[in-house]
This record gives C-alpha cells, sequence and structure tokens, in this order.
C-alpha cells in the first residue's frame, strides 16, 4: 500500500470506523428500546400520511447520496480505464490499494448516513404509534415552520411527556420536567442549544421549530424565554 493511502484515505476510515462504534454499536437505554420494535397499530390516516412523506423524503435524500457518492466515481473509474486502453490496447480493470481504500470509505460513508436516516424513520414510526393528539398537533406545527428539504426531518419530537431529540450520534430521551438551564448561542444556519437535566446535554437545533422547542421547556417547567 502505498504512502498516499496511508497520508489520506486510512485516517479517515479510522475516524469512520470511530464513527460506526459511536452510531451503531453504542446504543442507550432508548436506542436499545427501538432495535426491539416493532409497529402493532395502524395509524391514524393523517398519521399515515405523514409516515409515507417521511419514507418518500428518505427514498428522495438516498438517491441524491449515490449521486453525489458514486458518480464522481464511476466517472473517476472510467478514465482510468480509459488511459490504460490506450497505453495497453487491452480494457485491463485493475484495483488498486488506493482505489480499495477510496471504496472502503464511501461504502463506510453512505452506509452510516442511511443507517442514522432509517434509524430516525422509525423512531418516528415509534413515536406516531405512541403520541398524543396534542404532541401529533405539535410535530406538524413544527414541521410547517422548518425549510422545504427538511420538513419531514424534525430535529426533535415531544411524545408521552418525554422530549426526544435528534443529535448526529444519538437520539436523546430528555425528561422535559427536569431541564433546569438551557443556553444557545446562533450560528449561520442553526442553533447550538446547551441544556442542563441536571447531566449537560448539546445539542444543534436548526433556526426553524426552535420557538417550539422552548415552549415545551416552558410547558413542563418554571424557566421563561425570550426569543424572536
Amino acid at each position: 500500500m502505498d504512502s498516499l493511502s496511508f497520508t489520506y484515505f486510512l485516517p479517515l476510515l479510522l475516524f469512520e470506523l470511530l464513527f460506526f462504534y459511536l452510531i451503531v454499536v453504542r446504543k442507550n437505554a432508548f436506542e436499545k428500546r427501538l432495535a426491539l420494535f416493532n409497529p402493532t397499530r395502524q395509524l391514524s390516516q393523517e398519521r399515515q400520511a405523514y409516515m409515507q412523506k417521511v419514507y418518500k423524503y428518505c427514498k428522495y435524500f438516498n438517491s441524491i447520496l449515490l449521486i453525489i457518492f458514486y458518480l464522481p466515481l464511476c466517472f473517476f473509474i472510467t478514465l482510468i480505464i480509459k488511459e490504460r486502453y490506450e497505453e495497453t490496447g487491452k480494457l485491463v480493470i485493475t484495483i488498486s490499494n488506493n482505489m480499495m481504500m477510496i471504496l472502503l470509505v464511501l461504502f463506510l460513508a453512505h452506509y452510516l448516513i442511511i443507517y442514522l436516516k432509517k434509524r430516525k424513520a422509525k423512531a418516528l414510526r415509534m413515536f406516531l404509534e405512541q403520541m398524543s393528539d396534542n404532541d401529533f398537533e405539535l410535530l406538524l406545527k413544527v414541521k410547517d415552520s422548518l425549510s422545504f428539504t427538511n420538513k419531514y426531518n424534525s430535529p426533535f419530537v415531544l411524545c408521552n411527556h418525554q422530549l426526544y431529540v435528534f443529535s448526529f450520534f444519538s437520539i436523546n430521551e430528555i425528561d422535559p420536567s427536569k431541564v433546569t438551564e438551557v443556553n444557545w448561542s446562533y450560528g449561520k444556519h442553526s442553533i447550538f442549544v446547551l441544556l442542563k437535566t441536571p447531566k449537560r446535554i448539546s445539542v444543534i437545533l436548526p433556526q426553524g421549530g426552535f420557538c417550539y422547542f422552548l415552549q415545551i421547556i416552558e410547558q413542563y417547567t418554571e424557566l421563561k424565554f425570550y426569543y424572536k
């Protein structure tokens, strides 16, 4: 294996293996329950319509991901085959160490992203089956406050008096009545939120829907917030 693979792709692969452990192997209490969940009840027409939009969103996202990940790779492989054919006059397909490392990095990254999307869709299906009508109405309000590309990618859900926040690595289950402090700072398109519950939890939320997030905390605590 040449130095280029070690210099660029091997560290990236090691980072992805770390992410694999954090995302797939290590599970918190809620994620363990989610892994065992199987739908047991038929959803109402409105909730089923919402879930169908979630599945459609995941399908479109995966299609775009395939184009971004593999179209440049196919173009690159085609160029290599063309150059080899011009040099040797033979159609020779060889996979170098560099190419093997690139493929491993791409496949693992693709798997992790799709795993996260499928896990979130499964969690939403679980919430839709268990949440109250008021919780579902709140979910729809959050949906309407998000950008077009994220309408069915809710950053948080209230279900049976528990607040579930989706982060990159995990799904955090929070008892909103135990939140004692909320601090946040603004990014360009997102808000960095630090919760004290009493343990500290940090999450990144989109600006759309953040007012509903604060309303949930206000509903279950004596905290009051000013947010435009």
